[in-house]
């Protein structure tokens, strides 16, 4: 067999174990993109159905699936570090990973953007002055071109909301991934003072959780006026929005993650001795409680614990060493492909949106048969070209960043 084929075989044997040994969070992706994409059909077609206070309630928490997606992207990319440190073993490349992220976030995101805006007019071309929604079209402001396919369009005020109008979430991430080897070797520096591993790895999300609830609060002493204008302000091209999706304001969703990363990587390298069978109940109670508790605490903060929840139920294995019976439901077909299709889903469903209300589609729907009809539309348009974006960028890339990694590493 040729050094390349081999190489492939390994990638797609390392693929088959990450799965064997974290199922479920395909899943989980899923359920994040879907529930984003479900929360933002309500919010920007408007349907013009009234529902109950609870209803509505429902409706606007769907957008916490991007709270999933950050706790996912905490457990994935801390996990690696935490397991290294509990083991005894060097970090990993900070160098390898960059290039990771790279391949793993640009390629779709750049097909997107530029279809998006210059295919089907349908990116934002200026920043939100009174709430959420900008002008749409193709964008032609070089300036603003740059900041968009370079993903720092939400770093300054200018520029914050334009392009796709979910990319922002892109930029926390990309900080998020600047910083991650340094928090990953602070495990190892702590480590050299404490006997506890554990107690090591703990300090890095700890820290993130304590950051994300002072800038939490800053935000909220820079926004002032009425509830519409805080808004405004926390959406609109000001400093106040810049901060408020920063990840100075996110960290605390990623050190969620984190902290399921510890407890997982602690369980498995025996660092943690609880018992699981114990484990898994009170995980449940947590979950149960921050949701019942959502309508009195902050709701990325109730969500924020419920997906911490969930990861560690998906990969944490049930006493008999088997996969949960939660890992296996997220582990089916359909949620696994959704999970597959997840980024490309994500990066889609704003645009086909903005297409679908610049031709009034959706936006008058009087009843609930009517206003389901048209998210079925969204749904099923968004998973095809979202499945074509998968296999035709995605993979490829996928494929590619694997074999560089296995080359790398022999």
């Amino acid at each position: 067999m040729s050094s390349r084929g081999a190489s492939v075989d390994e990638a797609r044997t390392s693929r088959e174990s990450r799965r064997k040994h974290l199922p479920g969070l395909d899943g989980l992706r899923g359920i994040a993109a879907f529930s984003v994409l479900s929360g933002h059909f309500w919010q920007h077609l408007s349907p013009g159905v009234e529902p109950s206070s609870t209803g509505r309630s429902v409706l606007s928490d769907l957008e916490q699936g991007l709270t999933l997606f950050f706790a996912l992207s905490g457990f994935l990319l801390y996990l690696p570090f935490v397991s290294r440190l509990m083991s005894g073993r060097s970090a990993p490349s900070a160098r390898q990973f960059y290039f990771n992220r790279v391949v793993r976030i640009f390629p779709a995101y750049l097909v997107v953007l530029l279809v998006a805006s210059y295919v089907l007019c349908a990116t934002y071309v200026s920043s939100p002055e009174l709430g959420y929604l900008g002008d749409i079209g193709s964008m032609t402001e070089p300036l603003q071109i740059i900041a968009n396919l370079s993903l720092v369009q939400a770093l300054v005020p200018g520029t914050m909301g334009t392009g796709l109008g979910v990319s922002w979430s892109l930029t926390t991430e990309l900080c998020f991934y600047a910083i991650l080897p340094l928090l990953g070797l602070l495990g190892y520096r702590v480590a050299r003072s404490v006997r506890s591993p554990v107690a090591a790895a703990l300090v890095a999300p700890a820290l993130m959780f304590v950051v994300g609830g002072l800038a939490q609060t800053l935000g909220i002493l820079l926004r002032s006026g009425s509830a519409e204008q805080q808004y405004a302000m926390s959406w609109g091209p000001t400093w106040a929005g810049v901060l408020d999706r920063s990840l100075l304001s996110m960290a605390h969703l990623f050190a969620f993650g984190m902290f399921a990363a510890v407890l997982v990587a602690g369980l498995s390298a025996g660092r943690i001795t609880w018992d699981v069978g114990r484990i898994r109940p009170l995980l449940w109670v947590v979950a149960v409680c921050a949701l019942v508790s959502v309508a009195v605490v902050p709701a990325a903060l109730a969500f924020g614990l419920v997906s911490a929840a969930l990861i560690a139920l998906a990969t944490v294995p049930s006493q008999s060493g088997q996969p949960s019976w939660t890992a296996r439901v997220l582990e089916s077909r359909l949620l696994r492909n959704a999970g597959l299709i997840s980024y490309s889903v994500y990066l889609w469903h704003v645009p086909i949106l903005n297409v679908m209300a610049s031709h009034d589609l959706g936006t008058a729907q009087q009843t609930w048969a009517g206003a389901i009809g048209w998210w079925l539309v969204l749904v099923c348009v968004t998973t095809a070209v979202a499945t074509t974006t998968y296999y035709g960028v995605e993979r490829p890339f996928t494929r590619l960043r694997e074999r560089v990694r296995v080359t790398r590493s022999s």
